[in-house]
């Protein structure tokens, strides 16, 4: 019986500290220098097709125009900080699917992986952007 007591009271005790967690931004939870090279920046342009709005990191999808060797669209996963970071950055509704943006940012290590960490976003139609910094 105490140890049957003992789990539920571990069990409770990791989804209060679950919980407050949840409800409060992770700051710093890994280098992202293990998975971009944060040493060099590409750029890319294309269409954006979705904004993901999630934890730990929010995620703008974008469709390239160039063709891979089976001619095929290329989608980029585009990494943006802690989740709420980019919805505090651009406003509900300043993006929209189908707006063609260009995007810079720092590449991933693996070269297949077609995914930057955002630095500097615009819009080209109205020259709406958003960089690092506020550059």
């Amino acid at each position: 019986m105490a140890r049957r007591t003992l789990c539920l009271g571990a069990a409770a005790l990791v989804l209060v500290v679950q919980g407050a967690w949840l409800d409060h931004p992770i700051t710093a939870h890994h280098s992202p220098t293990g998975i971009y090279r944060t040493d060099e920046r590409a750029t890319i342009e294309g269409v954006l097709v979705s904004i993901i709005y999630r934890r730990p990191h929010s995620f703008l999808y974008v469709e390239d125009r160039t063709r891979d060797r089976k001619r095929q669209m290329q989608v980029w996963a585009i990494e943006s900080g802690e989740g709420s970071w980019l919805r505090t950055r651009v406003d509900e509704g300043s993006l929209r699917p189908g707006d063609r943006i260009v995007v810079t940012g720092e590449p991933a290590r693996d070269d297949g992986a077609r995914r930057l960490r955002l630095r500097r976003l615009v819009r080209p139609s109205d020259g709406w952007g958003w960089a690092e910094g506020g550059r």
